[in-house]
């Protein structure tokens, strides 16, 4: 690819992007995925063979930006599958070989917060806890991982309280259970507030 041919492209790159958050600070979500989308999709007619190193270390900059915006679009419109599918996309770049870009720590923890969030959701505790534990090993002191890593836990408690609850009704076995004082539905949904303010914690107010 020539260097005019790859201005070009990038820059079409770039535009996209410039619109995709231009919607997203308008709280248009989905109008911002869509042109976060369309950038992405303009990344793939580059070929790394085709390009100087630091080409194709701005290709993949951007590359990630997108994808981590697009795991923070679909976190808000609560599509959780497009959010482990996104951050992964982000993940996958920790293992390129290059000496021009380097996945950073602060961009890993926000894939591996991200993702935990949409697992806890989808109430794969386990998953959840995991990538939220190497999330915290980047970045130890943050509250909103911690935050995360308690939401885990008692939505796992709760789960478990349900069931022992629908055991016990099923068998007709009279009494209650020691956990009947728990709160039911702890993580059903991410309470805002906590959400907002764990958001900004790991940067998702477009600063990535």
């Amino acid at each position: 690819m020539g260097a005019h041919c790859f201005s070009k492209r990038m820059a079409m790159v770039q535009e996209e992007k410039r619109l995709g958050d231009g919607w997203f600070k308008s709280g248009q979500w989905e109008k911002a995925a869509v042109h976060w989308t369309l950038g992405v999709n303009h990344c793939h007619f580059f070929v790394s063979q085709d390009m100087a190193e630091s080409e194709a270390a701005e290709v993949l900059r951007i590359r990630c930006k997108l994808y981590s915006n697009l795991g923070l679009s679909s976190l808000k419109a609560k599509q959780w599958d497009q959010v482990l599918e996104c951050c992964e996309k982000v993940l996958e770049m920790k293992q390129l070989e290059s000496t021009q870009f380097e996945l950073t720590e602060q961009e890993a923890a926000k894939a591996l917060y991200r993702r935990g969030v949409a697992l806890t959701e989808l109430k794969q505790w386990d998953s959840a806890e995991e990538e939220l534990i190497e999330a915290r090993k980047l970045l130890p002191g943050d509250s909103a991982i911690a935050n995360q890593l308690v939401r885990v836990c008692a939505g796992r408690r709760s789960e478990a309280s349900q069931q022992q609850r629908s055991c016990i009704k099923m068998l007709g076995v009279s009494g209650e259970s020691d956990n009947d004082d728990q709160p039911e539905g702890v993580v059903q949904g991410v309470d805002e507030k906590d959400s907002a303010a764990d958001s900004a914690r790991l940067g998702d107010n477009m600063r990535v």
